[in-house]
């Protein structure tokens, strides 16, 4: 950025960061129900959501240690690819909901550095 290096943040706690977000319109209908419960447990667990509208921005944020942790869902190929290789350079970790690599497949996505993205993923699965 600007030729310097962008590293991910290094919050450890969920409770003190601010995590990005969003649904894309073709998914609302299959994915509501379950985007709701997921961002009514991070509102809960978190200092603030903000949602930009683009899940390529949301990752760059990420990278760039501007957001904390990123969660989406039903997400394309084309929405993620370039974020992926931001955020892994960067030396944060990108996993599917249960911190898994489908994220490819299933278009569902959670970005953070190492610590939080184990914070997000224990707070996606209960």
């Amino acid at each position: 950025m600007n030729g310097k290096r962008i590293r991910v943040g290094n919050r450890t706690k969920l409770d003190e960061c601010v995590l990005g977000t969003g649904i894309p319109p073709g998914s609302i209908a299959q994915h509501l129900d379950s985007y709701m419960q997921s961002l009514h447990q991070f509102t809960a667990q978190s200092r603030a959501i903000r949602r930009a509208g683009s899940a390529a921005l949301d990752l760059a944020y990420v990278a760039a240690g501007r957001t904390d942790g990123f969660w989406n869902l039903g997400l394309g190929k084309w929405d993620i690819a370039a974020g992926i290789v931001l955020v892994r350079e960067a030396g944060g970790f990108i996993g599917d909901l249960a911190g898994g690599e489908n994220f490819w497949e299933s278009g569902d996505i959670v970005a953070a550095n190492p610590r939080v993205f184990r914070a997000m993923i224990q707070t996606l699965k209960a």
